[in-house]
C-alpha cells in the first residue's frame, strides 16, 4: 500500500510595476500589493485586475 498526498500544480506569480502600493486581485479576490513577489497561485485561467485607489487601471 502506498500513502501519498496529492497536491495541485501551482505557479509562482510575481508583478512589478512602476509604481509600488497597487491593489492585485485574481478573479475579485485581493491577493496583495505591488510589488507582488512570487505568490503561489494554483495553475489556472483567471482574470488579474490591478487598482489603485480602488480604481481599476488594468
Amino acid at each position: 500500500m502506498i500513502n501519498a498526498t496529492l497536491k495541485y500544480p501551482t505557479f509562482k506569480l510575481r508583478i512589478l510595476t512602476k509604481e509600488r502600493g497597487l491593489e492585485v486581485y485574481l478573479d475579485g479576490e485581493p491577493i496583495g500589493e505591488t510589488p507582488l513577489n512570487e505568490t503561489d497561485v494554483p495553475v489556472g485561467i483567471y482574470s488579474l485586475t490591478i487598482k489603485r485607489n480602488g480604481k481599476i487601471i488594468y
